[in-house]
């Protein structure tokens, strides 16, 4: 069984005006909108935010525990009411983000 995540990461820019908090926010509504879908179950959300050099850049990473999670997700993800959230939050202003990348996460250890 594979111990590889899978990781969706959107690079974003928080808008004039908007806060990290505004981000934030908006991630756990995010979260919770997205349990109803197929796939969500385990989903992670982090926010990583650039410290040195400050900027307005951020990245908006989802983690799942599979790729057949993320696939559960993705095929439900249209139509579904955090489809709708999504688009909400677009016209809002707050950030903008460009398409994200999916990457296979594997551990590395010692053993």
């Amino acid at each position: 069984m594979s111990t590889h995540t899978k990781v969706q990461i959107f690079p974003c820019t928080i808008n004039e005006g908007h806060t990290e908090e505004d981000l934030r926010k908006y991630i756990v509504e995010y979260l919770q909108t997205a349990r109803s879908i197929k796939g969500a179950g385990e989903l992670e959300m982090h926010l990583n935010f650039a410290v040195a050099p400050q900027s307005s850049s951020i990245d908006i990473v989802a983690i799942f525990p599979s790729f057949a999670a993320w696939g559960h997700f993705t095929d439900d993800l249209p139509g579904s009411p955090l489809m709708e959230f999504i688009k909400g939050a677009e016209k809002q202003g707050k950030f903008t983000c460009s398409g994200g990348k999916i990457w296979d996460s594997v551990p590395v250890t010692t053993d």
